[in-house]
């Protein structure tokens, strides 16, 4: 009998031990975050990845009542902020703010970047911004209809100014190129600042960059609007036409994303994704983004990493085809991130 009571206090004893074990990750979950989070960004403090980061920060701290600070881990293209993201401990207490072309562009021109972005797991978009195309407000052409025309006129000689090669606007003015039967010089003028003066002075025809600094610059600022590179319209730019309307399934966006380490339990994982969800449906968060020409977008882990997933075999495909890939890696990081964001 005595043997017996103690083989019932041995099994007692490990089940006990089993659901402790079994309900840690849970008990975990219930207890984060118990100190702060990080998020690390690849720019400098006040550059474009800076400011949303600290908004967001501010959002999402008041939502898990905790500490959201912002680490600015600038160069080698997004590289360093990645890396140290991608290596941290999946504990739920670092993120990555990354700029989409770092993620779904340069893994297919950088073999490391590829090999990093294997090791993180999409969180979600914050917000997105799209391209715009502009002129010289005293330029004759006036909409993308005539511009499209003038390059088949001239092949090759109608110059469409991009910040840089392999940039987004660059590819998206490749993908005008091929889908619109539009022979257009795409040349990098390597800033915005020497795109306007281009266009400006008449040596470019056109201008292809972000949103926000062309809004700046149009009107009284002597730059005129043909052209969106969104979808559909963002709210509060109606007025404009859209590059779709003009050359059939062509549209891109610049986008923030958050990402995390591979690994991290999931209840952390679904307090991260509220939090972020929480933080978009911030009225003043949205407003204050709007005005940097940024509009957030609702998503969900698995939706944002099946869109990680597509805008890297688009973009990884149209470096291919302009002989500027530099790894075949970039497709197989985005399997992967979708994979993580799935199990």
């Amino acid at each position: 009998m005595q043997a017996f009571k103690g083989i019932r206090a041995a099994h007692c004893l490990a089940v006990a031990t089993l659901a402790l074990g079994l309900l840690a990750p849970v008990a975990h979950g219930q207890d984060w975050p118990q100190r702060s989070v990080r998020i690390v960004i690849p720019g400098p403090p006040g550059g474009a990845s800076d400011v949303p980061a600290r908004m967001l920060a501010q959002t999402m701290g008041e939502y898990l009542k905790q500490t959201v600070v912002v680490d600015n881990r600038p160069g080698a293209g997004g590289l360093i902020a990645a890396r140290e993201a991608a290596n941290a401990k999946p504990d739920g207490y670092t993120l990555l703010l990354s700029v989409g072309s770092a993620i779904t562009i340069s893994t297919g021109t950088m073999p490391e970047m590829a090999r990093t972005v294997k090791k993180l797991e999409p969180l979600g978009m914050l917000a997105y911004t799209p391209l715009a195309i502009a002129v010289n407000d005293a330029s004759p052409l006036r909409n993308l209809e005539q511009l499209v025309q003038a390059s088949r006129e001239k092949p090759d000689t109608i110059v469409l100014a991009n910040p840089g090669v392999n940039t987004l606007a660059h590819l998206t003015t490749e993908l005008i190129i091929d889908r619109g039967d539009a022979p257009l010089r795409a040349i990098a003028f390597n800033s915005f600042s020497a795109e306007l003066v281009a266009v400006k002075s008449g040596d470019a025809a056109a201008m292809i960059d972000g949103i926000g600094p062309i809004l700046a610059q149009a009107g009284t600022n002597g730059l005129r609007i043909l052209a969106l590179s969104s979808p559909d319209h963002p709210p509060g730019l109606e007025q404009y036409p859209l590059i779709r309307d003009v050359v059939p399934d062509t549209f891109s966006t610049g986008w923030f994303g958050i990402f995390a380490p591979t690994g991290v339990p999931a209840p952390v994982l679904e307090k991260l994704s509220a939090a972020l969800d929480a933080a978009k449906q911030d009225e003043k968060l949205a407003a204050a983004l709007k005005k940097l020409g940024m509009y957030v977008r609702e998503d969900t882990p698995a939706s944002f990493a099946d869109y990680v997933q597509e805008e890297t075999a688009l973009w990884h495909g149209q470096l291919t085809k302009l002989g500027m890939a530099k790894t075949g890696e970039a497709s197989a990081s985005a399997s992967q991130a979708t994979a993580n964001s799935k199990k």
